[in-house]
């Protein structure tokens, strides 16, 4: 059993190469099948996977992109997964639960104190 992340809204990627997500300063090495999460902003397509290293494509993005920090950029070769995103989602979600256990206890007391006093 490996680790499962929720399906999270995603576009297919139709091309082999890198893509660039400016809100997440990622760069991806993706191939075709896996997917550009929403969330992380719109993903842009900077070359093919036969275009060059590694290092040629983050120089073609520096040039795209004067203001990209390499040492920020984080890498993925696989379907890019925010995990502060996934935290964020999880931390909603109990609190969520939490207060509609809340709003179920509250009414609880309150219909069982009406009924006391009936």
């Amino acid at each position: 059993m490996g680790r499962h992340y929720p399906d999270m809204h995603a576009d297919p990627v139709k091309q082999h190469g890198y893509y660039y997500s400016r809100k997440a300063h990622k760069l991806a090495r993706l191939k075709v099948g896996d997917k550009l999460p929403r969330h992380m902003g719109p993903w842009e397509f900077i070359a093919r996977d036969d275009e060059g290293t590694s290092s040629e494509i983050l120089e073609r993005l520096r040039r795209i992109h004067p203001d990209v920090d390499p040492y920020r950029l984080s890498f993925a070769t696989s379907t890019p997964v925010d995990m502060g995103y996934l935290v964020r989602k999880r931390w909603m979600a109990v609190w969520g639960w939490l207060a509609v256990g809340a709003v179920a206890l509250g009414l609880g007391l309150w219909l069982g104190s009406r009924r006391l006093r009936a």
